[in-house]
């Protein structure tokens, strides 16, 4: 038989069967002896179950910190039964440094999970009573003490550290994907930063691969000003992403380190702006709706026959318009005031690029290799080694040609030769037609003679002929 799920847990826990809720609100210390794997799982789903719950607003106003009384108790009884370990798991949470006393999370000047040095961890054991040490190693307490007894110990304010570190991780990764684009978008006080962090989902469960949520996503519950407390310092201390001194919060961009940009009095007075001109708007707001509220009322007194009372509405509508008015303008003084800020910081920031960069290019103008003087020589130099390389491939282009006349050899073909030769064929041609057209004989024996031998095709661009270092063109004369 399905049993209803105790009115605490959340839907991203499932719901234990009967018999496995019964035991989970049964067991104590003592089960550690017989069966310390179902010990450990019982510690284990409580842990978990606290932990979603909190994050979920289940067990009071606070998301981050846990309050460790009797309103716990409250939250999480199910049927009137009271879990009987509870105690022993916020002890086992505690020794685990899963929750951390809310004092010392919010004093500790280094951050949460840095190690300790040996010699701190050294006098702090010398320091601490027997029953200390020997809860570091055994949770449900190795004194023996009753579950009443590690309740009463146990009992105070913590903060959850794996939510802190769900919601900071959260908001680093929103930080990192929207930068503040201006001066005056990055700095904050504590309240206007719980609004900003309040329009962000930084504490739903994470879904495990493959697993539907039972419910569908609701929004993220609103942190309270102890949880926005908490997770400023943790995003200052531990994460590095902004700068917080209790008063104003200032959003670094990735690449700033929070030590170069410490929180000054320009910062402080920007802030102070910003939270007039919120309270002003916040202002203009409830002016709009009273002035709303007079004209409605006055129609309605006006539609019952109530002239004066009609009248009072529109004076006093009237009023509220006047006030209204001066609010907009101290507004809109303020806005140009904000406008202001951001540009002469813009400014500021340009003025130091350019006198970092004037100081760079003047130290890399400082080269000695870049002196007009050096430059005139080394360039000269290179003209003249330029000019050597020519001549070198010159003198190398000719020693070609000569090495190849050589190559040839006294066998060689000479082109002069040729063309002399072809020359004499050309003219032996000639003779030889000539010759004969001057040859008397009847138009048979014409025919019988044979035809003169054809020269083979010679090319269509005429060939030229060297004669005393003239050249003519030469046509090739064809046998009619």
């Amino acid at each position: 038989m399905a049993s209803s799920p105790p009115a605490f847990l959340p839907s991203s826990i499932p719901t234990p069967s009967p018999a496995r809720l019964d035991a989970l609100y049964s067991f104590t210390a003592a089960q550690r002896q017989t069966n310390e794997a179902g010990h450990r799982s019982n510690v284990r789903w409580w842990a978990d179950a606290l932990r979603e719950a909190l994050a979920a607003g289940r067990l009071g106003e606070d998301r981050l910190v846990l309050s460790v009384d009797d309103g716990l108790i409250e939250a999480v009884k199910h049927r009137e039964r009271r879990p009987r370990g509870i105690g022993g798991v916020i002890a086992s949470e505690i020794t685990s440094r899963s929750l951390v006393p809310l004092p010392t999370f919010l004093a500790s000047p280094t951050p949460i999970h840095a190690s300790p040095s040996l010699s701190a961890r050294a006098a702090a054991l010398a320091a601490a009573p027997l029953w200390w040490a020997l809860d570091q190693v055994n949770p449900w307490s190795a004194r023996g003490e009753t579950e009443e007894q590690t309740w009463r110990r146990v009992r105070g304010e913590y903060a959850y550290v794996a939510l802190v570190e769900r919601a900071a991780a959260r908001f680093a990764a929103h930080l990192a994907a929207n930068p503040p684009l201006d001066y005056t978008s990055s700095l904050f006080s504590p309240t206007s930063f719980q609004t900003l962090v309040g329009a962000l989902d930084l504490l739903s469960p994470v879904r495990e691969a493959g697993r539907k949520p039972d419910v569908p996503a609701t929004a993220s519950p609103v942190l309270s000003s102890r949880d926005v407390e908490v997770l400023l310092r943790w995003l200052a201390r531990d994460a590095g992403v902004i700068v917080y001194d209790g008063e104003v919060v200032k959003l670094l961009q990735p690449d700033q380190r929070a030590a170069d940009h410490a929180i000054t009095d320009a910062d402080r007075g920007t802030v102070a702006v910003l939270a007039t001109l919120r309270r002003v708007e916040a202002q203009i707001d409830a002016l709009e709706a009273e002035s709303e509220r007079c004209h409605a009322k006055a129609k309605h007194h006006l539609a019952l026959g109530h002239k004066p009372v009609a009248l009072a509405s529109l004076r006093s509508k009237r009023n509220v318009d006047d006030v209204l008015a001066r609010r907009a303008s101290a507004a809109e003084q303020l806005r140009t005031v904000v406008r202001a800020m951001d540009q002469a910081k813009g400014d500021a920031e340009v003025m130091r690029a350019y006198e970092t960069s004037t100081a760079t290019l003047a130290g890399l103008l400082a080269n000695p290799v870049l002196r007009p003087d050096r430059i005139e020589t080394t360039t000269s130099r290179l003209a003249d080694a330029l000019a050597d390389a020519k001549e070198v491939d010159d003198a190398i282009a000719l020693g070609g040609h000569v090495a190849v006349g050589a190559a040839a050899g006294p066998g060689a073909v000479d082109d002069d030769e040729i063309a002399k030769e072809l020359e004499a064929l050309v003219l032996e041609v000639r003779e030889r037609t000539a010759g004969r057209k001057e040859q008397p004989g009847t138009d048979a024996e014409k025919t019988a003679a044979p035809a003169p031998a054809s020269l083979p095709s010679a090319p269509a661009t005429p060939l030229a002929v060297r004669d005393d270092e003239r050249t003519k063109p030469i046509a090739l004369v064809s046998a009619e």
